[in-house]
């Protein structure tokens, strides 16, 4: 919730409002592509996609195929489709 969507980027004013610093966050990068080499599982093979926790979810319970749907009632509400 810290992130400026506009820019793509740390938003300084709400981290100073929350007093994080940036330092200490991730660098925000592209859920597609090759971002960093993994290190302590399968040291050197690169991490080549990013999923959020939902659409992780939706893979988990091998929702593949087109039209697949779950919903979930955990931390908050969730609805995810396989479209």
């Amino acid at each position: 919730m810290l992130m400026n969507l506009k820019g793509l980027c740390w938003d300084r004013e709400l981290l100073g409002l929350f007093d994080v610093p940036e330092a200490m966050l991730p660098r925000i990068v592209s859920s597609g592509g090759h971002s960093w080499p993994a290190v302590k599982v399968l040291p050197g093979v690169p991490i080549a996609g990013v999923l959020g926790d939902q659409q992780a979810a939706l893979f988990g319970q091998t929702c593949l195929d087109q039209g697949e749907a779950k919903c979930t009632q955990q931390r908050e509400p969730g609805f995810a489709w396989s479209g």
